[in-house]
């Protein structure tokens, strides 16, 4: 009989732990892809990077200690998406 208990607890347990988590909107993400290009200009101090690529130049930037080993001339991709609302609604909603 503690057996089941014990079982029967641990179910309910993990689906009491799971709902939160399916019922929670997760974040809609638009307009995914990549894009290649030359890096043509890098400030390792504030992680700016510019990336000339074929559909122009992409401006973007990076935690500086992620572009330690990026120099001028490196060729990268560049994986892209946005989401609506911005960092200012999270942080918002993170306060309440």
């Amino acid at each position: 009989m503690k057996k089941v208990l014990a079982l029967l607890i641990a179910v309910i347990f993990v689906i009491g732990s799971t709902i939160p988590a399916l019922s929670a909107e997760p974040e809609k993400k638009h307009g995914e892809h990549s894009m290649s290009g030359t890096i043509t200009k890098i400030d390792h101090n504030t992680g700016m990077v510019s990336v000339k690529t074929g559909a122009g130049t992409l401006d973007v930037h990076f935690p500086p200690a992620e572009i330690k080993d990026l120099k001028e001339g490196d060729t990268i991709t560049v994986n892209l998406s946005f989401s609506k609302g911005g960092m200012e609604k999270k942080e918002e909603k993170k306060q309440q």
